[in-house]
């Protein structure tokens, strides 16, 4: 029962609610007041594209940038196994840098979430796009799958770790100082692990990788939050695990919560709200 009234709460302060599935997708915000952040990229003689990102319509994106702000970006052209994904780093002299990922088929991947994005222009010396973080994109199956995993790893108490995870600002500043740990190396590889560390294997076992901002992980997030014993924690995703009063149950049920929601939002029988403004999404 709790779980199920959880997961109700979730829907609502996850920005979320249930609602018939659109027949197409319909915006109550108008183009002037979205959120659209536009990035300029020129090649460097390194060979990596670096310019400036900037919310044009002065508006305040929270955690993300100040009305007016700009923020640097610096990324490396697509590898040859890797078609549309950009990679690099993303950030300010005063919030530091941290990895972000452009797939130019529609999402801008970074710490905080994944958001939809559109290519405006591409070629030998300039990239273009624009995003919107108030606009994240749909999880895909990879979410719900690295969410099975880690709730299947769970099943044996044995296999939970009530160890705390690590700072969520050192973990933030070892990810940037070496991408490799998005792969590799982060977490111990054997033995009982942090929720954390589950979405981590669960991770690289699903999709090769861990990447902060996905669906899946801020599902997690969100379940989190709405949980009642998430009242003090300043960070949900690495301050929940280690919480005195968290036990498995506590991380079971959040999982169970958030493969739920994951599984609603993919079949589009959602409606979710950005800062007080419905946005309907169009079915996959």
């Amino acid at each position: 029962m709790k779980t199920l009234l959880l997961f109700l709460l979730l829907m609502s302060i996850s920005f979320c609610a249930f609602a018939q599935p659109p027949q197409k997708e319909q915006k109550s915000t108008s183009d002037k007041n979205a959120p659209l952040i536009e990035c300029r990229l020129t090649r460097q003689n390194d060979g990596m594209f670096s310019g400036k990102c900037l919310q044009p319509g002065g508006i305040a994106i929270p955690g993300t940038v100040a009305a007016g702000e700009t923020f640097q970006l610096r990324l490396v052209p697509p590898a040859a196994n890797e078609v549309n994904l950009w990679r690099g780093t993303v950030g300010s002299d005063k919030n530091g840098l941290s990895p972000v990922g452009v797939d130019q088929s529609g999402a801008f991947r970074w710490m905080r979430y994944w958001a939809e994005l559109t290519v405006g222009q591409v070629n030998a010396d300039t990239f273009q796009f624009s995003f919107n973080p108030a606009s994240p994109v749909t999880p895909t199956k990879d979410d719900l799958e690295i969410l099975r995993r880690a709730r299947k790893y769970l099943d044996d108490p044995g296999h939970w770790s009530h160890q705390p995870d690590a700072d969520v600002y050192a973990a933030a500043t070892a990810f940037a100082n070496d991408p490799n740990l998005s792969r590799r190396g982060f977490c111990p590889t054997t033995g009982p692990r942090t929720l954390f560390c589950v979405l981590y294997h669960a991770s690289i076992e699903q999709t090769g990788e861990f990447w902060w901002g996905r669906p899946a992980v801020n599902a997690i997030r969100a379940a989190v939050i709405a949980d009642d014993a998430s009242d003090k924690l300043q960070h949900p995703l690495m301050e929940f695990n280690g919480a005195a009063e968290t036990k498995l149950a506590d991380v079971q049920r959040v999982l169970d919560v958030a493969i739920a929601y994951v599984k609603e939002r993919r079949n589009c029988g959602v409606q979710y709200w950005v800062w007080g403004v419905p946005v309907s999404k169009k079915c996959q």
